[in-house]
């Protein structure tokens, strides 16, 4: 599951990780690259895509990932895909 060695811990942020213990409140990251521990579940993180922040509430089936896993940066749109494709039969037509 883990890209990381196994004879090194896994990456936590010090400074964020006190402050995720201590709030009740949604806090905003945009590390992208930190793992989700038992400290993290049943809060409110939004977590930064590049554009805009997403919010996320973590449980148990999400131990053990790391939190860019759940902000996706590409959009992927099923309209935008049958308007290509709609194009594409008018062209032919003429």
């Amino acid at each position: 599951m883990y890209k990381r060695s196994s004879w090194k811990l896994p990456f936590i942020n010090p400074l964020n990780y006190k402050n995720f213990i201590k709030t009740k409140k949604s806090i905003s990251l945009k590390q992208r690259n930190l793992l989700i521990t038992k400290s993290l579940l049943k809060k409110k993180i939004n977590i930064h895509n590049g554009l805009w922040y997403q919010s996320k509430v973590f449980t148990k089936t999400n131990l053990g990932h790391k939190l860019g896993e759940f902000s996706f940066t590409r959009r992927c749109d099923p309209e935008l895909h049958m308007l290509k494709k709609l194009r594409k039969k008018l062209k032919k037509k003429k």
